[in-house]
C-alpha cells in the first residue's frame, strides 16, 4: 500500500462519525494485511512502517473522527470504492480470497500416482513415503510350480501349502526351498525307478523288462510280459489265448495271440477244431477227391476215394459200402454197387529166413487176417482198415535158420468170404 492510499484510509478514519461506519471501514483492513503479506518491503510495506511511526497521530483523528455525520460515511464507501478501482492491484474491482501463507503449504509434493505406478503393481510407497495401491500383481514371468505371487511386492515365493504335491514330471514334489525335483532316496518316484542327481526318475526298470508292482522281471512270460520297461501285463488278462510274444506274426514282450488255421494246423484233418483267441471253433473240410472218414466223431481223416470204406462223398463223409455190394461193383467208380462172390487172394515170397505173404480182397475188401498155425517161425499181421481193398503184407520169420518154417493164414472179406488152404507161407 503507497503513501497516499494510506493517508486516504488515515483521513477516513479521522472523518468517520459513527461507530458503524468504522466498522465497515474494519472490514477492509484483512485485505490490506494481506497484500502487505504478498508484496513483502515494497511501497505498501514501507507505508505499514511509517503507519506504526504515526499511531499516535492516528490515535488522535481516530478519536476526532467520531464526530463525523453518518451521511459522511456514504461518501466515504463511495470514495473507497474508486479508489480501489484506481489501484494497480491485478483484481478487477472485485474482492478477492487472499492466497494461503507459506506456512500452511506441504513441505513434499508426491509424484502422480500414474508415476509411482508405472511397471509397478500391489502397494508401492510414493516419493514422498506414502503408501500407494497400485492395483493386483500378475508376476512375469509367472512363477514356478512350487511358488506363488505375493500381491504385497509383486515377487514370487515358495507356496507352503503345495509342499510335498506332485509337480513337473512324474516322481517330482515341491520341496521348501520351491524346488520341483524328486526325493533322493525316498518313494516319489515309484516302484522300479529311481531318482537320479538330475531331480528326475529313471524310466521303468531303466527301459528293460517290466515291473510288477514291485520289482522288475525280464518281461517274457506269460503273466509278466513287457519288454519296454513299462508295467508288467498278465496276457491272460488281455484275452483269451493270448501269450507273451504271441500272434502272427508274434512280437516280443508283447501279448498276442495266433489263431489256428485248418492248413496249417489241421492238415489232412475234417470235423470241427478250436479255433483259439476266443473265436468260434473252425470247421475243416476235405477236398473233392477225398472224404472226411469220422463216422460219428467230432472231427476225423480225410481219404482218399475208391474203397468200400471211401465210396464215394467227396468232399464230405465218407461213404461205405455194405456187403456184398462193394466199391465200383457195378462198374462205376466211387459207387457202391454189384455183389462180391470171390474170396480173398494170398501169394508168399520167400526171402531166406523171411516169407512175405499178401493178402487182399477186390471185392468187398478184407475183413480179417488171422494165423492159423506156425512152425518153426512167427508170423506178424499188421493193422488195417476193415474194407480196405489194399493188400495187407504178413511177415513170417524162421525160428531156427537151418530148419524149414510154414505159416498158414484165414482171410475173409467183407461179404464173408473165407480162404484158408490157399493162404499160406512154406519156407
Amino acid at each position: 500500500m503507497d503513501s497516499k492510499r494510506f493517508d486516504a484510509l488515515a483521513k477516513t478514519f479521522s472523518t468517520t462519525g459513527t461507530r458503524r461506519g468504522q466498522l465497515r471501514l474494519l472490514a477492509y483492513l484483512p485485505l490490506a494485511e494481506g497484500l502487505v503479506a504478498l508484496l513483502g518491503d515494497g511501497p505498501e510495506a514501507v507505508a505499514k512502517k511509517d503507519l506504526e511511526r504515526g499511531s499516535s497521530h492516528r490515535h488522535h483523528r481516530r478519536r476526532a473522527g467520531n464526530r463525523h455525520q453518518s451521511g459522511n460515511d456514504k461518501n466515504h464507501r463511495k470514495h473507497k470504492q474508486k479508489g480501489k478501482r484506481k489501484g494497480k492491484g491485478k483484481g478487477n474491482g472485485k474482492s478477492q480470497t487472499p492466497p494461503p501463507s507459506s506456512a500452511s503449504q506441504p513441505s513434499c509434493v508426491p509424484e502422480s500416482k500414474a508415476q509411482t505406478c508405472a511397471g509397478q503393481c500391489a502397494q508401492v510407497t510414493n516419493t514422498c513415503g506414502t503408501p500407494v495401491d497400485c492395483g493386483a500383481c500378475d508376476c512375469e514371468p509367472d512363477c514356478g510350480a512350487c511358488f506363488t505371487c505375493d500381491p504385497a511386492t509383486g515377487g514370487c515365493i515358495v507356496d507352503e501349502t503345495k509342499i510335498g504335491d506332485a509337480c513337473g514330471e512324474p516322481g517330482q514334489v515341491c520341496h521348501t526351498d520351491g524346488s520341483c525335483v524328486c526325493t533322493r532316496g525316498g518313494t516319489t518316484c515309484g516302484a522300479c525307478r529311481e531318482c537320479q542327481p538330475t531331480g528326475t526318475c529313471t524310466s521303468i526298470c531303466s527301459g528293460s523288462g517290466c515291473c510288477d508292482g514291485t520289482t522288475c522281471q525280464v518281461g517274457k512270460d506269460d503273466d509278466a510280459c513287457g519288454i519296454a520297461g513299462e508295467d508288467c501285463l498278465d496276457c491272460a488278462d488281455v484275452g483269451i489265448g493270448q501269450t507273451c510274444g504271441g500272434g502272427d506274426p508274434g512280437t516280443p514282450g508283447v501279448c498276442g495271440c495266433k489263431t489256428k488255421t485248418c492248413a496249417v494246423d489241421y492238415p489232412g484233418q475234417c470235423g470241427t477244431f478250436a479255433q483259439g483267441c476266443g473265436l468260434p471253433d473252425l470247421t475243416c473240410s476235405c477236398s473233392a477227391t477225398t472224404c472226411c472218414d469220422k463216422g460219428s466223431a467230432q472231427t476225423g481223416t480225410c481219404r482218399a476215394l475208391g474203397t468200400n470204406t471211401t465210396c464215394g462223398g467227396g468232399g464230405g463223409s465218407c461213404v461205405a459200402c455194405t456187403a456184398p455190394e462193394f466199391c465200383a461193383g457195378a462198374g462205376t467208380p466211387n459207387v457202391c454197387g454189384g455183389s462180391d462172390t470171390a474170396k480173398p487172394i494170398c501169394s508168399t515170397v520167400d526171402e531166406g529166413n523171411v516169407a512175405r505173404t499178401a493178402i487182399r480182397d477186390t471185392g468187398t475188401g478184407l475183413a480179417t487176417i488171422k494165423v492159423v498155425t506156425a512152425t518153426n517161425a512167427t508170423a506178424v499181421v499188421p493193422s488195417f482198415d476193415r474194407g480196405t481193398t489194399d493188400a495187407v503184407v504178413v511177415t513170417s520169420t524162421r525160428i531156427n535158420p537151418d530148419l524149414p518154417g510154414a505159416v498158414t493164414f484165414e482171410a475173409t472179406d467183407m461179404a464173408g468170404h473165407l480162404n484158408v488152404s490157399g493162404c499160406s507161407a512154406i519156407f
